[in-house]
């Protein structure tokens, strides 16, 4: 009785051997296919942390033309405005330089020649002050154009347009973090499998064959000696 004990308690043991055995397997393959799903979310999320970088710099190309732009278009404003305060300028000297002739011809009548000569750069000073005036319509004319060539809604149509793509940026950036650090979460999930993977291969039991699962292995134990031997 206690051989048969004994052969059904090793029966018992193999089974419960070989099932582990076979939980052990399945762990192993949902393993590998949760490893393998991992790394085609990690390959998805790369391409479209690529894509977020690709057309994160091509918002900043385009942010920096526009600036860019608008630099150019500060700059041309400013000469035109310094421009037509040197208009302003002249015109007031021109209109100051008219006063002269009668002045002079009340103060002294006896020099003709001078007089003559007053009256030419006046006349001078006449022509160029009509060239400044033309300078000044010219000076509005182009701020005008400034003003409304890039942006036909005027100066608050280019802020918004300004606004608008710095906002695009950030959003595009807050889209890269966020894809980096899903990036890095799936890198690590995979890591942590590839451990797990790594021990279960190193501690897998050795497998059973045929032979083994239809016969019993008997193990014989030492029996107590008796008290006479």
């Amino acid at each position: 009785m206690s051989l048969a004990r004994q052969d059904a308690e090793e029966v018992e043991t193999l089974a419960l051997l070989q099932a582990e055995v076979l939980e052990l397997r399945d762990a192993i393959r949902l393993e590998d296919d949760a490893l393998e799903k991992l790394n085609e979310e990690s390959a998805d999320a790369t391409a479209q942390l690529e894509s977020i970088r690709r057309e994160r710099q091509d918002i900043e190309r385009r942010l920096l033309q526009h600036q860019r732009r608008e630099e150019r278009q500060v700059t041309s404003t400013k000469l035109v405005k310094l421009q037509l305060a040197v208009a302003t300028q002249l015109h007031g000297v021109a209109e100051h330089l008219t006063q002269i002739p009668a002045q002079c011809s009340q103060q002294d009548r006896s020099l003709p020649e001078a007089l003559v000569e007053r009256e030419r750069e006046i006349e001078e000073l006449k022509r160029a002050l009509r060239r400044q005036q033309q300078l000044v319509a010219d000076a509005h004319r182009q701020l005008l154009e400034l003003a409304t060539k890039r942006h036909p809604m005027g100066a608050a149509s280019a802020h918004a347009e300004m606004h608008a793509m710095r906002t695009a940026l950030g959003e595009q950036e807050l889209a890269r973090m966020r894809a980096e650090a899903r990036a890095d979460e799936l890198q690590a999930q995979v890591r942590l499998l590839e451990e797990q993977g790594l021990r279960l291969r190193l501690h897998r039991p050795p497998p059973i064959t045929e032979d083994a699962q239809q016969r019993p292995v008997r193990v014989l134990l030492p029996t107590s000696m008796s008290p006479g031997s």
